[in-house]
């Protein structure tokens, strides 16, 4: 078993094939990651592949997302950011990734969202609602 794969409300287990385990319970499981998405299990290895070359990423992951059929989101714990993939080249941008982490803590900030869809840019959405309780509460 490699990670737990919920689609359509049903999580199961799955190897790193992404095939099902029919016999595995899900709750024996409960720490491996969480796919998301119809076609995530079949479509697992790259995304696994990356991560196996990104440390700062995969100590903090909590879900792994199928968006479209064709590209990643990675959610990360706790409120950490969600990292937005592009289609192609998610091993360089994961990367770029772990070059932020190491210069400038980017997973430890504030934000909602960093998009790398875009070549050669990185888009940091803060934290809004984070933030606005921050302010509420002073």
């Amino acid at each position: 078993p490699v990670a737990l794969w919920q689609q359509n409300g049903v999580v199961r287990v799955v190897d790193g094939e992404g095939l099902v385990i029919e016999a595995a319970l899900a709750s024996d499981f409960a720490k491996l990651p969480l796919l998301v998405g119809p076609n995530a299990a079949a479509h697992s290895q790259s995304i696994y592949d990356a991560l196996a070359q990104s440390p700062a990423v995969s100590k903090r992951l909590a879900a792994i997302i199928r968006v479209g059929d064709r590209r990643w989101d990675i959610a990360l714990k706790g409120n950490g950011p969600r990292l937005k993939l592009p289609e192609n080249n998610i091993h360089a941008a994961l990367a770029r990734i772990e070059d932020m982490q190491r210069s400038h803590h980017i997973l430890d900030l504030d934000l909602e969202t960093i998009d790398l869809r875009a070549p050669g840019r990185a888009v940091l959405r803060p934290n809004e609602a984070q933030s606005r309780i921050r302010r509420s509460a002073a």
